[in-house]
């Protein structure tokens, strides 16, 4: 397949697959609704958001809270070593 077919076709099928994902965000009428807490998390989870610079000392207030609600919820501490073993088994999430 030429690669600039193969990188529209990808390119789709993601704008697509982030409609069906979108419209079913906190969506109670939809047969699969999708908690806006999971999508956050497998943002974070899938590294699309990193959460090394919401721990920084220029971090801001609302940075800092979304990583200690993070790593509370996601029942990890927050040493460096426990994030790793964490982010090392967080695919049983």
């Amino acid at each position: 397949m030429d690669s600039d077919l193969q990188i529209a076709v990808y390119n789709l099928l993601e704008q697509e697959i982030a409609g069906i994902v979108y419209s079913n965000i906190d969506n109670p009428s939809s047969d699969i609704p999708i908690p806006i807490t999971d999508v956050y998390f497998a943002l974070i989870n899938n590294n699309v958001i990193d959460l090394s610079h919401f721990d920084s000392t220029d971090a801001s207030t609302a940075e800092q809270s979304v990583s200690a609600i993070f790593f509370r919820t996601a029942g990890c501490g927050k040493k460096p070593v426990e994030r790793a073993a964490y982010r090392q088994h967080a695919d049983g999430f």
